[in-house]
């Protein structure tokens, strides 16, 4: 039976992952002033799912925003997907730099066991003379990540100097020094990422926030311009939902602007939004809200 191919048969990014889609647009990101930047006040990996849903749809009306809408920021709603992808990125990318340690106490737990083992291994060799006895006096002790790494390291330091006249006279293996040295190594790498943590964890928040901010700013540009191309169809919803729907709670003043829609207007009195390139238009609310989906997946052409 021939294997079946979930390869998308066309990909806006031309195989772009998220990394590399964050990474194309993070300079804009860090250009964001910080008065631009707002919070995270939904679930992004939704959102994401959303827009890749919508892009067919906007891609079919493009023709007719660069026709009938010449002001709008046509740049972002092209880069819709990319800004997408970045937002999903820098998402995963404050998760992970906030998950639990729970592997480096791991780490930290074996690393002192071998040390231990190793300490009495080595005093016993130095009784009978095969190490130096002052090899061990710097010793640090098992308290802290710092000190356990340290004396793992001179230990194993200690071992393979002497390894020929110790070799066949001590339970230590050379397996057990390899180990140890890969312990140490682990342990130098937590350490630095639990004294950098607080500083990564900002970061990842301020990129994530960033990122989001990009994304949802052209997703609303797009949702503007949809809404004024199907002013007289009552199927905006249906094309392009709001990222805010159905999201419960207490209902929202509908008399304050929003990211998406701009300052809510009579239906039949026009204004402008958007730096005046688009009219607000009277927005279904009690459409349905699923989103349009490509048969080859998010992101599709």
């Amino acid at each position: 039976m021939s294997e079946i191919d979930y390869t998308p048969a066309q990909s806006p990014f031309d195989g772009q992952t998220l990394e590399t889609a964050f990474q194309s647009v993070r300079e804009e990101i860090l250009k964001l002033r910080p008065e631009e930047v707002v919070p995270v006040n939904l679930d992004i990996l939704a959102a994401v799912t959303t827009a890749a849903g919508v892009i067919p749809e906007l891609k079919a009306l493009r023709p007719r925003m660069a026709a009938e809408l010449p002001q709008l920021d046509q740049a972002a709603i092209d880069k819709l997907a990319q800004y997408a992808m970045a937002a999903s990125f820098a998402h995963t990318a404050h998760l992970v730099a906030t998950r639990p340690q729970d592997h480096v106490r791991a780490i930290y737990d074996e690393a002192t066991q071998m040390r231990d083992v190793l300490v009495t291994d080595a005093n016993a060799l130095a009784k009978r003379g095969l190490i130096p006895a002052d090899a061990l006096v710097p010793l640090k002790g098992s308290i802290g990540f710092k000190n356990v790494q340290a004396d793992l390291q001179m230990l194993v330091h200690v071992f393979k100097a002497h390894w020929t006249a110790i070799s066949g006279k001590c339970a230590v293996t050379e397996t057990e020094l390899e180990r140890a040295n890969k312990l140490v190594s682990w342990l130098i790498q937590a350490v630095g990422l639990k004294e950098q943590g607080p500083a990564a964890v900002a970061q990842s928040l301020d990129e994530r926030n960033r990122a989001f901010t990009l994304f949802t700013r052209a997703y609303g540009e797009a949702r503007r311009a949809v809404s004024f191309l199907r002013w007289n169809s009552a199927d905006v919803d249906t094309i392009i939902p709001s990222l805010y729907a159905g999201r419960g709670g207490r209902k929202k003043d509908d008399s304050a602007p929003t990211a998406e829609t701009g300052p809510t207007v009579p239906s039949d009195v026009p204004n402008t939004a958007s730096n005046g390139a688009l009219p607000a238009a009277p927005i279904t609310n009690g459409a349905s809200n699923a989103s349009l989906t490509s048969p080859g997946g998010p992101f599709m052409a």
